[in-house]
């Protein structure tokens, strides 16, 4: 169950989960707030919850009683994350660079990689926050290349998202190891969506919410 600070987080992450365009704006630049969450998202799953502060970074982000939006909320002071690292596997280099290109609009560090052996070589070797990959790769050479990072990576492995769902319905990526889908046509919020939503299952997981 979630308990305290953690719970106030999780509630809050779903708000984010839902609403992107409050965390993230339309303008589809770099939003402080949005990135703020996102990174202590991500430093609660590295710190595998150690710390009562999870709360603070999202504070500002949920709607107003009287049901509008609130504006893009200021950087907590005392509160420094380093930004979340995501692992791009899509052999598609066009498809590479377009997602690439959304990830750095969202104020995220990654790393693109177009082939299942060079991520399991960074996967080694590397931290990552959550790691985008392509279900059709190569065909549908995505799901066992989910399968393989498992094996290696086995409870530590960062959330899997699915780019895309080549036909598969949610249960079944599901069972193949993903936490979240960012759906077609992909932009901005839908990979903020997609990202909060992987992070947010796997740091409740962590705590067995």
């Amino acid at each position: 169950m979630w308990h305290g600070a953690v719970a106030d987080t999780a509630n809050r992450a779903s708000v984010m989960r839902e609403r992107p365009d409050v965390a993230f704006g339309d303008s589809g630049k770099d939003d402080a707030a949005g990135l703020d969450a996102l990174a202590e998202l991500a430093a609660a799953r590295r710190n595998k919850l150690r710390h009562d502060d999870l709360a603070v970074a999202l504070a500002d982000l949920s709607p107003r009683a009287d049901g509008g939006a609130t504006q893009t909320a200021a950087p907590v002071a005392g509160i420094d994350y380093p930004r979340p690292r995501v692992l791009l596997v899509e052999d598609n280099p066009v498809n590479r660079l377009l997602v690439g290109v959304l990830l750095d609009r969202l104020g995220l560090e990654h790393v693109a990689v177009g082939c299942g052996e060079e991520a399991i070589l960074r996967m080694a070797r590397e931290p990552f926050d959550a790691i985008l990959l392509d279900v059709a790769m190569d065909g549908l050479a995505g799901l066992a290349l989910a399968k393989a990072l498992g094996d290696l990576g086995g409870d530590g492995l960062p959330p899997l998202v699915a780019l895309g769902r080549a036909n598969l319905d949610e249960d079944f990526l599901q069972a193949a190891g993903f936490a979240a889908v960012a759906d077609a046509p992909l932009d901005t919020r839908r990979l903020a969506r997609a990202l909060i939503a992987a992070l947010e299952k796997q740091l409740s997981e962590h705590i067995g919410g």
